[in-house]
């Protein structure tokens, strides 16, 4: 019973170290597609990462960190083994990172953002769902907001006002050039009618002038 323990044992040892072989043989063929490039030479030529075709130290035929010359394949396990680790250490760079220099944090995102807009929408419908999910720590960091940044709100409402009423003036000026356009319209249309109907009415006084003319004639022929 033991001897079958043992020879189990060593039988599913022995696939492990098969298929981790074979998935090293499947790493080597796929990597083989990829230009073999040193490392100054990639960071001559501003890559991120080069290929040498040679095993880590882990056995890993992958590509590596220009920045380090860490394997791609190792770092994805280590990720894989620490994910929340690493994902806090990240959000804790990503906090330090936006304290020491928030506007320039707010610039970089506004551009990538702006580059990327299906990333905007995903960003947005995000941000959506968390106030829906979380509305007192909503209101509490609107407080926050509003309390260290009283001056630019008012500063930003009062643009805002200073804008409309820019607005509206200009809205009222148009209509008065609209409306004084139509005057001036009716003006001239008004004018032109007269012109038209003073026309007619010299045209016709020439007309009855013309036929008491002929009248006239035709009148001193007869009594000759």
């Amino acid at each position: 019973m033991l001897n079958k323990l043992l020879l189990s044992q060593d039988f599913w040892r022995d696939s492990r170290k098969k298929a981790v072989a074979s998935n090293q043989l499947f790493v080597s063929i796929r990597r083989m597609a990829v230009d073999i490039i040193g490392r100054d030479e990639a960071r001559a030529r501003g890559l991120k990462r080069y290929f040498t075709g040679k095993p880590c130290r882990r056995g890993h035929v992958a590509e590596r960190s220009v920045n380090g010359s860490a394997c791609v394949e190792c770092n994805r396990e280590r990720r894989a083994a620490n994910l929340e680790k690493v994902r806090e250490r990240s959000r804790e760079y990503a906090r330090k990172r936006r304290a020491a220099d928030p506007e320039r944090v707010r610039e970089y995102d506004r551009k990538y953002l702006a580059a990327h807009p299906e990333r905007a929408e995903r960003v947005k419908e995000n941000a959506r769902r968390w106030r829906a999910a979380n509305p007192q720590k909503t209101r509490e960091h609107r407080r926050r907001h509003r309390a260290a940044n009283l001056e630019k709100i008012r500063q930003r409402a009062r643009d805002y006002q200073r804008a409309k009423r820019a607005a509206k003036r200009a809205q009222r000026a148009a209509k008065r050039r609209t409306a004084i356009g139509d005057k001036i319209s009716k003006r001239q249309a008004a004018q032109k009618r007269a012109e038209r109907v003073a026309l007619r009415r010299a045209a016709r006084a020439a007309s009855e002038l013309n036929r008491a003319g002929r009248t006239g004639e035709s009148e001193g022929s007869f009594e000759t």
